[in-house]
Order: C-alpha cells, then sequence, then structure tokens
C-alpha cells in the first residue's frame, strides 16, 4: 500500500469534462464503453459500488447511475473519497481521508457525516444490522451501533493505516493487516471476530503484505479473495492475486506479476472476480481466483477501488482522468452459467458400464458432481437397486464424486441403478449396465502319461508336466508326490506355478510304473500316470566281514569290513549297526584315521565314512572292549551303502548287509572267571537314576580304593576322567556331560575294570 497521501492543498482536480466521438462515446478497449468524465480523480483514493441499480462513485466528487452507468447525476458531496458500501439500496455509507464517515437512508440524496477517528479511514461496511457500521482507521479498528453517531476502538495488532476488511453473511469480519517480519518489512495475516469490540484474533495462514482490498465469494464465506500491490512493503517483488478456500488457514496465488503491477481494486460478481493493474486495464477469473485472464478497460492508480460488478457481464470502471467506462459482455468474452444464483447438483453422466464386457476382472468408474449456484445440494448418501445390484459397488463418496465398480459376480448382462440422496431431500439416479463372461476355472496338464514309450539303461530321463490355467481364479498346484510300486524309480523337482519336472531313474531293472499325484488348492487331486523301462546291467557289490572270537578274559577285539565289486576307487558311507555286551571304541582306517562321521551316532549305530575305497581290500576295523560276562553273542552289521562318487546312477547294485559275530568262551565258570579276572573280585557296581538329567550316583557292591572313573560318549570320546575311592553304602555322586547321548562309564581298580551304560536326557 501507498503510505502518503496528496494532501487538501496539493490535490490535483479535473473538472468534468464531457467529450463526445462518435455520436456520443469513444469505442477503446475491445468491447469497452468509453463514457462522460464525470469524476474529479484523486491520486491514491476513490471508489465505487453497486447495489439493486444503484451505483455510486466519486474521488474527490461523489456522482451515481441508476442505468447501469449510462447517465450519472452529481451528488452534493465534496471530501476526500476512499470508500463505498450499501446495506441496502437506500442505506449507504462513505468514509473519507481525515477520519470521517457520512450515511444516507435514501439513496444518496442526503448524507449524514460524522467525525469517527482524527486517522485517515480508507475501508467502511456496514455490519449485520443497519445500525452497525465498522472502519478501519490508522492502527484502530472502530465500530458503530447507531450509524456513525458515536465510535469505539480496538486496536489491530502491528496494522497498516489503510488495512481492508470484509463481512460475512453470518457477521464474522474479516481483517488484512501487516505484521513485521525478520529482516525487516511486513507479511500479511488474516485476522477474524464475531465482535470486533470485544477482541480480534489472529489464526491464519500469511501472504505478502501491502493489501487494499478483501472480497468474499458470493455463495461461500470460506472462500476469501485478496488483491495484493506488493508497491510499498516490496515484501518479494511480485503483485498476487491470492485466495482462500478454507477461511484464511491456507494461500495460494492465483495470479502473479512482476511489481508494479496490480493497483489493489477488486470487485466480485456472483460468478466471476475482476482486479484491477496499473496499466493494463482489468483482469478476470471465473474458477474463483484459480486462473486470471486480462478483458481490457480500464487502468487506475494504486489504492482506488475505482471497479463495480453489477454481475457476472456489466463492469463499470472508470480511470486516472475520471472517465467512466463500461462492458455488457464482460470485456468482449461473455461469461456464461446455467442458473445462475439457482442451487443445482449436475452428475457427469446419466449411465455407466453401458458398453464394457469383463471377464476375470472389474471396471471402476467415477461419477462426477458439478454443484453451482449458492448453497448448492449435496450428496449424504448412496444405494444401488435392482435386479442385478450384487454385481456392482460403490465406493469412496465425496464432496465431487463417487466411484461405481462394475464385478464379475455373475455371466451375463447387468442391469442396476445408483441412487444419489441429495442433502435438499430429493434424488439422482443413474442407470448401470454392462456385461459379464466368466471363464470356468480350470486347470489342464500337458500330458496324462510319461516314459510310457522311453527305454533307458544306465542313465535317467526328464520330462516336464506343463499346467494350462484358464478362469478368473483357476487353481495352483500346491504339492506333488509319487506313489506306486516302483514310485523309487521316479523323482519331481522345480514345482512352479506353471510346471513341475519329473525324472525317471536307472535304478533297477525292468519295466516301471507309479503316479504323479498333484495336490490343487481347491482341494482337488490331478493324476499322471508314469511309466517306462529300465535295461541295466549294475555291477554287484558286496560287503564281506569275518565272525571275532577271544577267550581272553576282558579283550578289545576288531572286526574287518571289505567291499567287492567296485570298478574304481569311490568315496562311500556305510552304517555299522552293533549289538549284545560289547563296548564300542570307534572304527578306524587301517593307518588309524577315525572313520566315524562326528555327530552321527547313537547307542548301537553309527554312520561311517571312507574315502578312496578300492575292491577287495580291508577298509577299516570296528574295535569293541569285549568281556564274558554273559554267554550271549554280539554283533557287527554293516549295511545301507552310500557311493558319493558314482559316474552313473545304474553303474552298481547294491549290497545286501554283513554281520559279524563277536563270540567268546562261554559257560557259568567262564564267565565267573571272567568277573574275577575282570575286576579282581566280585564287585558289582551300578549307576542310578538311569536315565539320567546330568548327577548320577556310583554305588559299590565292596569298598574300592584308587579307583579311575572315565566318561566316554558313543564315539569312544574320552568326556571326562576322576580319580576317587568307592565305600561300600556310600554312593559317589558323578556330573555327566551336557549333551544328551549314551555314555560309557568305565571303572579301573586294582580290582580290574568294569563298564556302565547310562542315558542322558533333559
Amino acid at each position: 500500500m501507498i503510505h502518503h497521501r496528496i494532501g487538501r492543498n496539493s490535490r490535483t482536480t479535473f473538472f468534468i469534462i464531457l467529450l463526445l466521438f462518435d455520436g456520443g462515446v469513444e469505442r477503446a478497449r475491445a468491447q469497452w464503453t468509453k463514457g462522460p468524465q464525470v469524476i474529479e480523480t484523486q491520486y491514491d483514493q476513490g471508489a465505487i459500488a453497486y447495489k439493486d441499480g444503484l451505483i455510486l462513485a466519486g474521488a474527490y466528487n461523489l456522482t451515481s447511475s441508476t442505468d447501469s452507468g449510462r447517465t450519472w447525476t452529481g451528488i452534493d458531496q465534496q471530501d476526500f473519497l476512499t470508500d463505498i458500501a450499501f446495506q441496502s439500496r437506500d442505506t449507504a455509507v462513505i468514509s473519507t481521508l481525515g477520519g470521517a464517515v457520512s450515511v444516507t437512508t435514501d439513496g444518496g440524496k442526503t448524507w449524514t457525516g460524522h467525525s469517527a477517528n482524527g486517522d485517515d479511514i480508507y475501508c467502511v461496511r456496514f455490519g449485520p444490522t443497519i445500525d452497525t457500521i465498522y472502519a478501519s482507521a490508522g492502527i484502530d479498528f472502530l465500530t458503530s451501533t447507531d450509524q456513525g453517531a458515536s465510535w469505539m476502538a480496538q486496536g489491530l495488532p502491528f496494522a497498516y493505516s489503510k488495512d481492508p476488511f470484509a463481512v460475512a453473511k453470518d457477521g464474522t469480519v474479516y481483517i488484512e493487516a501487516g505484521q513485521p517480519i525478520t529482516g525487516g518489512g511486513y507479511g500479511g495475516s488474516l485476522f477474524y471476530s464475531k465482535c470486533p469490540r470485544m477482541g480480534i484474533y489472529a489464526a491464519f495462514g500469511t501472504f505478502n503484505a501491502d493489501c487494499y482490498s478483501i472480497a468474499l465469494d458470493s455463495c461461500d464465506q470460506h472462500r476469501i479473495y485478496i488483491a495484493n500491490e506488493d508497491t510499498a512493503s516490496k515484501g518479494d517483488g511480485t503483485s498476487n492475486m491470492y485466495y482462500s478456500t478454507d477461511g484464511g488457514g491456507i494461500w495460494q496465488s492465483g495470479f502473479s506479476h512482476k511489481r508494479p503491477y496490480m493497483n489493489g481494486a477488486l470487485a466480485i460478481g456472483q460468478h466471476a472476480l475482476y482486479a484491477g493493474t496499473l496499466n493494463n486495464g482489468i483482469i478476470r477469473s471465473t474458477d474463483q481466483g484459480v486462473t486470471w485472464k486480462n478483458i481490457g478497460g480500464p487502468s487506475n492508480w494504486p489504492d482506488c477501488r475505482y471497479i463495480c460488478a453489477i454481475n457476472d457481464n456489466i463492469v463499470i470502471a472508470f480511470d486516472e482522468q475520471g472517465y467512466i467506462w463500461s462492458t455488457f459482455n464482460s470485456g468482449g468474452d461473455s461469461v456464461r452459467v446455467s442458473g445462475i444464483g439457482n442451487p443445482n447438483l449436475t452428475l457427469s453422466s446419466s449411465t455407466l458400464f453401458e458398453a464394457d464386457t469383463i471377464s476375470c476382472d472389474s471396471l471402476t468408474r467415477s461419477i462426477l458432481f458439478t454443484r453451482s449456484g449458492c448453497s448448492p445440494p449435496s450428496v449424504v448418501s448412496s444405494s444401488l437397486i435392482g435386479m442385478d445390484s450384487a454385481s456392482f459397488r460403490v465406493s469412496n463418496l465425496s464432496s465431487d464424486s463417487i466411484i461405481v465398480t462394475l464385478r464379475n459376480f455373475k455371466n451375463g448382462d447387468q442391469h442396476a441403478q445408483l441412487v444419489l440422496a441429495l442433502d435438499n431431500g430429493s434424488f439422482d439416479t443413474v442407470a448401470l449396465a454392462g456385461h459379464v463372461n466368466i471363464i470356468p476355472n480350470t486347470l489342464t496338464l500337458s500330458a496324462s502319461t510319461l516314459f510310457a514309450t522311453d527305454i533307458i539303461s544306465c542313465d535317467s530321463l526328464t520330462y516336464p508336466v506343463l499346467f494350462k490355467r484358464s478362469g478368473c481364479s483357476p487353481p495352483n498346484v500346491v504339492k506333488d508326490s509319487i506313489v506306486g510300486i516302483d514310485s523309487a524309480s521316479f523323482k519331481t523337482s522345480m514345482l512352479n506355478k506353471d510346471s513341475v519336472l519329473v525324472t525317471l531313474y536307472g535304478i533297477k531293472q525292468g519295466d516301471q510304473h507309479a503316479k504323479l499325484v498333484l495336490m490343487l488348492d481347491n482341494g482337488l487331486n490331478d493324476t499322471v500316470l508314469l511309466a517306462g523301462e529300465v535295461n541295466i546291467t549294475p555291477a554287484a557289490l558286496t560287503f564281506s566281514t569275518q565272525d571275532v572270537h577271544t577267550d581272553t578274559l576282558g579283550a578289545t577285539v576288531e572286526v574287518p569290513i571289505t567291499i567287492n565289486g567296485l570298478l574304481h576307487s569311490e568315496n562311500i558311507d556305510l552304517v555299522l549297526h552293533y549289538d549284545g555286551s560289547v563296548q564300542y571304541l570307534g572304527s578306524f582306517s587301517p593307518t588309524n584315521v577315525r572313520l566315524d562321521i562326528p555327530g552321527d551316532s547313537s547307542l548301537g549305530r553309527s554312520v561311517l565314512s571312507i574315502t578312496g575305497a578300492i575292491s577287495g581290500a580291508v577298509l577299516g576295523y570296528a574295535k569293541f572292549n569285549v568281556f564274558n560276562d554273559s554267554d550271549k553273542s554280539a554283533h557287527a552289521t554293516f549295511d545301507s551303502l552310500s557311493l558319493l562318487t558314482p559316474t552313473s546312477t545304474c553303474e552298481y547294485s547294491l549290497p545286501p548287509p554283513a554281520t559279524s559275530t563277536i563270540t567268546t568262551d562261554s559257560g557259568c565258570e567262564s564267565n565267573i572267571i571272567s568277573r574275577f579276572f575282570h575286576l579282581g573280585k566280585q564287585i558289582i557296581y551300578s549307576v542310578r537314576p538311569n536315565p539320567a538329567n546330568g548327577t548320577v550316583w556310583i554305588s559299590s557292591s565292596d569298598d574300592v580304593d584308587n579307583v579311575t572313573i572315565s566318561i566316554y560318549d558313543m564315539l569312544g570320546e574320552e568326556e571326562n576322567v576322576i580319580e576317587s575311592s568307592i565305600e561300600k553304602g556310600i554312593p559317589l555322586q558323578l556330573s555327566l556331560p551336557d549333551a544328551d547321548g549314551v555314555y560309557n562309564i568305565v571303572l579301573k581298580s586294582s580290582a580290574g575294570v568294569s563298564s556302565l551304560q547310562v542315558v542322558r536326557h533333559h
């Protein structure tokens, strides 16, 4: 805003000069008519307003028109005019420099003047009643409840002397005022009050300062417009036309131009906004301030309210020389709005999906709502009716649209109606149609049999079974299995959404027969027959070992293992099983390399791994401690051969098991002698509890001194050893290793060696 004004003694006055060109008027700036020079203009002031057929306009003098600006009549009212506001056609108020207001109640024929404040008044408006008048003067906001006879002042925070304001239909006053910003200058803020004399509140967002006019939308008081000049404060170097859709919370600029450009004038029609420039005529918005275009017409000085809109197409304005300009078609670009002022809601379509066909999917479309006029109706609810209403679904109802979806619910043509209930009690209807062609859900296999004509020898053969899926939700294969007498000859792999691989292996001779069973996620199964012929001549493998006998009263024996039939050196795994009254010490190669696989043993069983096995050679020895304390024989059996380095799957036929029988001298006398020589005396040990969870107690049938107690795992690895004595009747506490398993407790003393077994279990 301009912070200086030309005083009364320095004002420049232009007297009325009537210029007639081309029959009385000069045509200029396309579709605008330049009329008579009837206003004595004054820099930095002037206003024009319209109400119900009456126009009041002036800068130093005041004039009126009752025929849309075609003719004008002077009014005996002279002062430095800054603003004009109507309460009705007969009741109006004007503000002037020097802090005065004048009120008319007879359409401008007579005026009553009042002094409101010692400072200049640049904006004046009626309040919610005919007696209430508001005015802004300097840093004060003024309120009169007796048509200007007396005034009450309310301070404005950080106010300019020209702060504009507007009064909403509900009586809320919106005031634009400046506030200091960091680095100097002012930023614009919006203040509000229901009753300004009781308090004015800052509650909204910010924008560039130096704004001379503010207006409220004709239909929505929460949509606010502000004309920003940026002439005096020079905030960001641009002139802007701001708008807010939420009562001032967020501000957007619909028009911006390098300053100096705007002059602060702003007029509002029912569906159009008009704003003035310094040198480029008038700009207009027909989309509530979002975009603007130039429509020609006159320009004017800054801080001059020189434009009024009689309606969207008839606009009256005066220029810097006091000439009256008028357009009756909005500058040659008429605003065409159907049902002006009448509330209306229009749907973007009366039918949906009429030409659409869907199968395994759905289709979504939107119905848009166009609302026009003041307080147009809103859609408050929706419903679907009709024979095929289940085929449609509505969602996302908002103030401007609703989404409708056609679903593949059932086959055939679909017919229904979308009914929209409006908040004015009426209804709108959209016809819903469309066609649905649902494909049955199926899964078809590419083959019903595999390998039926195939013969393999020492190799394998792989075929895929492909899945062809059709329909909206076809089933998936979730699991496969092979069943039947020769199921071991077939394997499946790489099951996915579209296929599974099946392989026939030459692991045994002759015709092969099995079934591939495919489990579907719909609970059903599909079956593929598996056949084929295997013609192989594998090399026969055999285990060999030998029985072992000892007549020593307590001895370590070695059971040999040999494999016959190997065509070349192989890496192999095999399993050793043993039973009877023996203590397993482990299996070792001829060079004393341990063959037991760590962690793959249990009571009575151990898995052995042999590298570089040669046919007919002794590959290793299983070692046991044997005592003839029993007349039962022990056994060591070798089986479950796995070849790790075969050249093909059918190179060998796997060997049957081979068993070694381990015997000692038998008979009662031998057992008694064994115990005597084994233990030195007939001492009996026992262990409790068994199984145990970590701690056991060893009991002895007699006192034993200097006993060495060793604990071994089932692979013969010594886990712990202690030295102690055991007294008859007093058990010795012993802690087992932490890992679960079977442990051998070996007790050595002058009485001999004894062995106990205990199971460790948490």
